[in-house]
């Protein structure tokens, strides 16, 4: 593959802006090294690796790795699978529901870039020679499944099968899948373009690859044997993510970097426009989700689960956030706890690009898990209706402002649930915003005159109010 060059943008693209942006408050995350009590609210834990982990499903974030170096998680379901340095080797964990955290490798050299998917895990391992393949059924014994002097590096799982990009040659890779059911392997890619990081969901595959100058997206549908190339321009376009049709990844543009996404409905898109990085995306159930480098970092996401989308800022921990992953109403990051993770565009060995985790002597990396994005999206959603409201004109008289301002009272409870610690915070937040619930919903039954605007408008902030304390009140 070539290396990464800032270029300037030459395709027109349809541009999604952002409806909405808010920003919660993340809140220090409180350490349980012994394990969770069954009923936990929203909120922010930190929990160390050698804890027995996860006998209930929390209601909160958390830390796997405290005073550790883990990063790189990947998550399925109710399964995280993380990178782990014991200051040897680079070793591979994973954690369930029920089952604790255990040491999927235990061996004398490196493992990297894990997945997941339903009870298939793999990653890259060092054999002596070159970096090969490596999967585990139910966290069973690892099989190696390729071999030679070539590295094959980033699998990803989907499915039973296993998708991953093999070196031919020091600038040339193309992408291998593997299907468990058969236990055969399949080239997928040849000659230029050459392929590179991969995704796969299902039986859509997608992949960055060189077209002999910049890096494009390309998809594969396994299924009816559909190919496409995405993008076609002077960016590079790296890191692809997919799910359920929804193809999400970042370009260079030369200022910035930016977040695009593609479906067979839309076709393409650019849902961010500005002069920051945004990287490292993620998508699943029509969410997508990115590390910015502002002046506010942290992770981003953009909510098309229902129209119009909206966009906020998910945590907002002062940096060190990267590498989000989403899987239904679950987020995984690797925190950083004392500097933001540095970035290079390609390794000196194989000029490939990938991300290096610099640590210094007092420094840790821990991953942390938030099993609660509905409750977070709905929460952003009422601010976007308040939004609409005003640029609608629905709150000009003394009456509707009152409206408003009970809605954006309820508003800041509602945040404050969601970024709670505890489950006094989260109850209070709760109560508070119900209050002003009660209260709009008496105005609007008892209002006189209201314009067919107005009322539209105030009934959507009444709805999406009571679907953000359903979604708060019920937790994960």
């Amino acid at each position: 593959m070539v290396r990464v060059s800032h270029l300037s943008m030459s395709l027109l693209l349809v541009f999604a802006a952002p409806i909405a942006t808010t920003a919660f408050s993340s809140p220090t995350a409180t350490t349980l090294a012994n394990g969770l009590p069954a009923n936990m609210p929203v909120g922010t834990i930190k929990l160390s690796t050698d804890a027995e982990l996860w006998t209930h499903w929390p209601n909160k974030s958390y830390d796997i790795g405290q005073k550790a170096w883990d990063f790189d998680a990947h998550l399925d379901g109710e399964q995280v699978v993380w990178q782990h340095d014991n200051g040897r080797t680079w070793e591979i964990w994973a954690a369930a529901r029920g089952k604790g955290c255990r040491q999927i490798t235990n061996g004398a050299s490196d493992a990297e870039s894990p997945d997941v998917s339903g009870g298939l895990i793999a990653w890259s391992g060092f054999d002596g020679q070159a970096w090969q393949i490596f999967v585990s059924n139910g966290g069973g014994s690892p099989v190696q499944i390729t071999q030679g002097r070539s590295d094959s590096e980033f699998p990803r799982v989907s499915n039973g099968r296993v998708a991953w990009y093999t070196y031919e040659r020091r600038n040339v890779a193309q992408v291998y899948l593997w299907d468990s059911r058969t236990d055969q392997i399949t080239q997928i890619t040849s000659g230029v373009p050459s392929g590179g990081p991969v995704a796969i969901d299902g039986d859509e595959l997608v992949w960055m690859g060189s077209d002999g100058r910049w890096f494009q997206i390309y998809y594969l549908n396994l299924a009816t044997g559909e190919r496409r190339q995405l993008t076609n321009d002077k960016m590079n376009h790296r890191l692809p993510a997919i799910h359920d049709g929804l193809v999400a990844w970042d370009a260079g543009d030369g200022k910035a970097t930016e977040v695009f996404v593609w479906g067979h409905e839309h076709g393409l898109m650019r849902i961010t426009n500005n002069q920051w990085s945004d990287c490292f995306v993620d998508a699943h159930a029509r969410r997508v989700v990115w590390e910015t480098y502002s002046s506010r970092p942290g992770i981003m996401v953009w909510d098309a689960t229902v129209e119009p989308p909206v966009t906020f800022q998910f945590t907002d921990r002062g940096g060190g956030e990267c590498n989000p992953r989403t899987n239904g109403s679950w987020v995984v990051w690797d925190q950083r706890e004392t500097q933001t993770p540095k970035v290079r565009a390609n390794d000196p060995d194989a000029n490939r690009m990938r991300r290096v985790h610099f640590r210094g002597p007092n420094e840790q990396c821990n991953v942390f898990i938030v099993p609660n994005l509905d409750a977070f999206c709905a929460v952003a959603r009422v601010e976007q209706g308040i939004q609409m409201a005003y640029a609608a004109r629905a709150t000009d008289d003394a009456y509707n402002k009152q409206l408003c301002t009970e809605a954006e009272a309820a508003l800041a409870a509602l945040r404050t649930g969601a970024g709670d610690t505890d489950g006094d915070g989260i109850d209070g937040g709760v109560r508070i915003a119900q209050t002003h619930l009660t209260r709009i919903r008496s105005s609007l039954d008892s209002a006189r005159g209201l314009q067919p605007v107005q009322q539209a408008a105030f009934q959507r902030i009444r709805v999406l109010i009571e679907t953000a304390l359903r979604a708060l009140s019920g937790g994960a």
